[in-house]
């Protein structure tokens, strides 16, 4: 049920929904609507040239050699998991050694740390490697030099 629907429980008016935000809050705001100091032109940023800019390409390159092969890895070893549960259960089934523990479980674990390992690593590729120069191709953009 959306916000705009009446229950049929319910007999008074809708509230609004967004009524405790200021008049002037846009839900999705334009990108290049102001700046820090509430004034931006973005007619004169030529985007075309940005992106065909070495620096901009060398940034993206940085993103993409570490985003795919991260995402390949880790969506890989998901379906495998998957797969293997599905098509293979008395491998995920069998237990180890001795104990009562399945090898499905330290595998579905796997995949849970795995998800964590891969944020960590794009949180500390991105505060190293692609932060520092995007914030400096953005000031660059901003001053016009590009």
């Amino acid at each position: 049920m959306t916000p705009h629907t009446h229950s049929p429980l319910h007999t008074g008016p809708t509230p609004e929904v967004e009524a405790n935000l200021p008049k002037h809050h846009a839900p999705l705001p334009e990108i290049w609507d102001k700046d820090r100091e509430g004034a931006h032109d973005p007619s004169g940023i030529d985007f075309v040239a940005v992106q065909n800019s070495a620096e901009y390409r060398e940034l993206r390159s940085s993103f993409t050699r570490f985003a795919f092969p991260m995402v390949t890895i880790f969506v890989g070893y998901y379906f495998v998991f998957v797969l293997l549960a599905t098509y293979a259960p008395k491998v995920v089934g069998a237990r180890i050694g001795d104990s009562y523990i399945p090898w499905g479980v330290p595998l579905g674990l796997l995949a849970f740390a795995s998800t964590w390992f891969v944020t960590w690593a794009y949180v500390r590729h991105a505060n190293k490697n692609l932060d520092p120069r995007s914030t400096a191709l953005r000031e660059r953009l901003e001053k016009g030099e590009l």
